[in-house]
């Protein structure tokens, strides 16, 4: 009875302890678990903190990006302020020398009108190009001659009876002349024809010709 007694108590000792191996196991099954929240935590964080890091370093690209743009622009507004300083001086130069030049011919008007050569000068002054000006002195004359004398009266003085090939001289003319004058229209050659005496290129579509329309009084 004695044997059978600690066989059954042998027994029932490793029964319990095959009884108790399954809780073992589910803890082990909880840190494995908790372990693999862990780790896709960890994954989650990694990858939030790599997608902030990429768009920091972009926006950091894309300041410096800007910040060069900025650079360029300034150091082109700088070179633009520099040649439009340039151009300024440049026009005072050329302003200044047209008032030297106004103030020659107020003395030169003053001169010839005291000798009574002629009745009265004007200055016109025009811009053929961005820096360069083109400048014309009208002479109006006391005596009253023929045509074809006006003309050699002026070539004896250097000069010639007036062209009007652009509407500004003809309007910028046409504000001081009050009286009849001679120009440089002839009829001389085909009567009731009036030409230039030189053949002229003609803006607004005008062929190359002396024969064309442009005077209006």
């Amino acid at each position: 009875i004695k044997n059978i007694i600690n066989v059954h108590i042998n027994s029932s000792s490793s029964y319990l302890s095959s009884i108790q191996w399954p809780r073992g196991s589910r803890c082990l099954v909880w840190i494995t678990v908790g372990l693999g929240l862990i780790c896709v935590l960890l994954l989650v964080f990694i990858i939030l903190q790599h997608i902030t890091i990429t768009a920091e370093r972009d926006l950091i690209k894309s300041y410096k990006n800007t910040a060069e743009k900025f650079n360029q622009t300034i150091n082109s507004l700088q070179d633009s302020y520099t040649d439009l300083m340039t151009e300024k001086h440049q026009l005072q130069n050329i302003f200044s020398s047209l008032s030297q030049k106004n103030l020659e011919l107020e003395t030169e008007l003053r001169n010839v009108s005291g000798r009574g050569l002629y009745k009265s000068i004007y200055m016109y002054c025009t811009l053929i190009s961005k820096m360069i000006f083109v400048c014309y002195e009208f002479y109006i004359s006391d005596e009253e001659k023929s045509w074809s004398d006006s003309r050699q009266y002026c070539r004896d003085r250097g000069g010639d009876l007036v062209i009007i090939n652009t509407e500004e001289k003809q309007r910028f003319i046409s504000s001081f002349i009050k009286q009849s004058v001679w120009i440089g229209l002839s009829d001389t050659e085909n009567e009731g024809v009036l030409k230039w005496y030189v053949p002229l290129c003609l803006p607004s579509g005008h062929q190359t010709s002396n024969a064309q329309p442009f005077w209006w009084p």
